[in-house]
């Protein structure tokens, strides 16, 4: 040591080999544990904000797709003529729409559609409208794959042979476009069995018979508003964008054509389906109000629900 303190040489040796000090090392940790708290926040927040546009966008997804699916049946709208032979008590049903039991609640429809086939007008000088069907949407809380249960929004396109004998039976006998039981198929559907045949000849193919599907998962809430006119109405003080309404407590009447209907469709996403148990979490009667309701408990306010993806729709149907 004291030969490299004499000489020129030893001292820069001493000093190259010299290392941190304890506080150095110390102020460094410091430094760095500061740097990584700072980092590790930013990248928390980031993936806090991405998880949250994922649930977003899945939801937004979900919804749009089942109103698509609405959008082209309300397009396909088709509603049979009056018969001046009859009276205003049995004309042809024209668009059922049976209201939820509260505000809460979800909503119910059917009507007619044409089911268009490959060829059109462009073909021949005649418009092919196609098969007549009756269509209906209802939701459902029905078991999951995970067997868990959910709100689904369910909907059964009935076959022109089912399609007729309802309307038969509704124009002969009065009975109902669609009974209790045919709504239950909806919103608690059932797997259908395997066609075995008709009657006891197996060989025989049984009559094809229409089944409920899903066509939106994780949904809140399913709202309908059939509009009666789309021009102002000085006398209706509710009329929306010159859009004649009815009263709150008022019935739609199914013999009537609407010129348009709104559709509300809310949707949760996964992670929040998740923690929904019960009917009423489900309907934002339970525990989870405020989740999907917002902090106020708002259910008129969508603005406030960062957990429901909420779509409104309007369609025009056509004239015929």
């Amino acid at each position: 040591m004291i030969a490299f303190i004499s000489s020129t040489r030893g001292k820069k040796t001493l000093l190259m080999q010299r290392g941190f000090t304890l506080v150095e090392l110390l102020m460094a940790m410091a430094v760095s544990s500061i740097l990584m708290v700072v980092l590790a926040s930013m990248l928390q927040s980031s993936l806090t904000a991405y998880s949250g546009q994922q649930r977003r966008s899945s939801a937004a997804v979900e919804s749009r797709a089942g109103l698509e699916i609405l959008r082209s049946d309300l397009r396909s709208f088709c509603s049979l003529p009056d018969d001046p032979q009859r009276t205003g008590d049995d004309v042809a049903p024209r668009f059922v729409h049976l209201p939820g039991e509260s505000a809460l609640f979800s909503d119910r429809i059917a009507f007619l559609r044409q089911a268009r086939g490959a060829t059109s007008a462009s073909v021949t000088a005649t418009p092919d409208l196609g098969t007549l069907s009756l269509v209906a949407y209802a939701v459902g809380f029905t078991p999951d794959a995970g067997g868990r249960n959910s709100q689904k929004l369910y909907r059964r396109q009935f076959t022109p042979e089912e399609t007729y004998v309802k309307l038969r039976n509704h124009l002969t006998t009065g009975a109902e476009l669609l009974t209790e039981a045919d709504w239950k198929t909806l919103t608690d559907p059932e797997p259908s069995p395997p066609s075995t045949g008709s009657g006891t000849d197996p060989d025989v193919p049984a009559p094809v018979t229409s089944v409920a599907e899903p066509v939106v998962y994780q949904v809140i809430q399913f709202k309908v508003n059939p509009l009666r006119a789309l021009l102002a109405h000085a006398s209706d003080p509710a009329s929306v964008n010159g859009a004649a309404t009815l009263t709150a407590d008022a019935l739609w009447p199914s013999q009537q054509k609407p010129a348009a209907v709104d559709i509300l469709l809310r949707v949760t996403n996964r992670g929040t389906a998740a923690k929904l148990n019960t009917l009423n979490d489900w309907r934002a009667e339970g525990n989870f109000q405020k989740l999907l309701l917002g902090q106020g408990v708002t259910p008129n306010d969508y603005s406030d629900d960062p957990e429901v993806e909420t779509q409104q729709l309007r369609v025009h149907l056509p004239r015929y």
